[in-house]
């Protein structure tokens, strides 16, 4: 629902279309990827109850037959026979009825989902964080850059518009979370429950800005430099606002801890306050720019693109100082400060 509501408002006035592929690559998604995954589920579930007595061919014919009772596969097929019955006009009846299980479904399987949830972080080992973590990354980073590349590499023949516009679609296509119904395949297989139920989760808050922010740049080419110019300034305003919470917690959290008198502690809190002034150097730029204050202007600058290429310095100076720590070669707080400031 989310996919169709951010297609429709990016592409209803230049391509339209694109609305229906995503009807498009759905049935391919259901009959061709679902099936490959219920396979691989399959031989992983048979190797955990493996039979010697039983033949290869067997093997394989249990498990396609497996695959093929699947509710997903199996009604796949059954709808697909149903739109040659029915020669593509399904009868109001089934189709009013059709409608509210599939309404339902999405409801359903996000209710399971959330009940999967209570209590499983607390069961969650190291191991599994970082697998979430990979999982979370290949399906926010890696799925919508692959996704975008394909498009580029396959579709050579289109004009430079539509070119451009097919690629952005398929980055925008890869960023959206996962659909919930992941969870019912992973409980029904007892394949690590846990890990996917917490990775979809947290997989969908951390997409939310991602998608706006994939939104918001496939807008720019359309954009005019001045409306630009200003969404820019809005957009890096509000970042500073939030950004400056977390500074300020962040470097609280130093200082109270005492943590500062220790290294390489001393030169993360200076990172921190040069990040922090490159914060309320953007919100003095967002409001020095609505005055005619031409010196106001300059100084501020000033303040903002010095603590901006600090932050630069004192990142390279934190690796020079492990390096130094590691072989007890550190000797030289002073220099560093004046380094960094510098």
């Amino acid at each position: 629902m989310v996919l169709c509501v951010s297609v429709e408002a990016l592409y209803r006035d230049t391509f339209p279309e694109y609305l229906q592929y995503i009807y498009l690559v759905a049935p391919i998604s259901l009959m061709l990827l679902n099936p490959i995954g219920f396979i691989f589920c399959e031989i992983q579930k048979w190797r955990e109850n493996i039979n010697t007595q039983q033949s290869k061919l067997k093997t394989v014919a249990l498990v396609l037959l497996q695959v093929f009772k699947n509710p997903i596969v199996f009604m796949v097929i059954v709808g697909i026979c149903g739109n040659f019955i029915f020669e593509q006009k399904i009868p109001v009846i089934i189709g009013e009825f059709l409608d509210g299980l599939a309404s339902s479904f999405s409801g359903s399987a996000l209710f399971y989902l959330g009940l999967t949830m209570v209590g499983q972080i607390k069961k969650l080992k190291k191991n599994s964080f970082v697998a979430i973590i990979l999982l979370i990354t290949a399906k926010l980073l890696v799925l919508p850059l692959i996704s975008r590349e394909m498009v580029e590499l396959l579709d050579n023949g289109s004009t430079e518009a539509n070119y451009t516009s097919l690629s952005n679609y398929a980055f925008l296509y890869g960023v959206f979370p996962t659909a919930p119904s992941v969870a019912i395949y992973a409980s029904q297989y007892n394949m690590e429950i846990e890990i996917v139920t917490s990775g979809m989760v947290i997989n969908t808050f951390v997409s939310a800005p991602i998608m706006y922010l994939s939104a918001w740049l496939l807008t720019i080419p359309s954009m005019h430099t001045h409306v630009l110019q200003s969404e820019i300034r809005n957009i890096s305003f509000d970042i500073s606002i939030v950004t400056l919470i977390f500074l300020v917690w962040s470097v609280a959290v130093m200082l109270l801890s005492k943590k500062f008198k220790q290294l390489p502690h001393l030169l993360s809190v200076n990172l921190l306050l040069a990040q922090t002034m490159v914060c309320l150097g953007m919100i003095m730029w967002y409001i020095i720019t609505k005055q005619n204050n031409l010196l106001g202007q300059v100084l501020v600058f000033i303040v903002l693109y010095s603590s901006l290429y600090s932050t630069y310095v004192w990142t390279g100076l934190i690796a020079l100082s492990l390096l130094l720590l590691e072989k007890n070669a550190f000797k030289q707080r002073g220099f560093f400060i004046v380094a960094g400031w510098g």
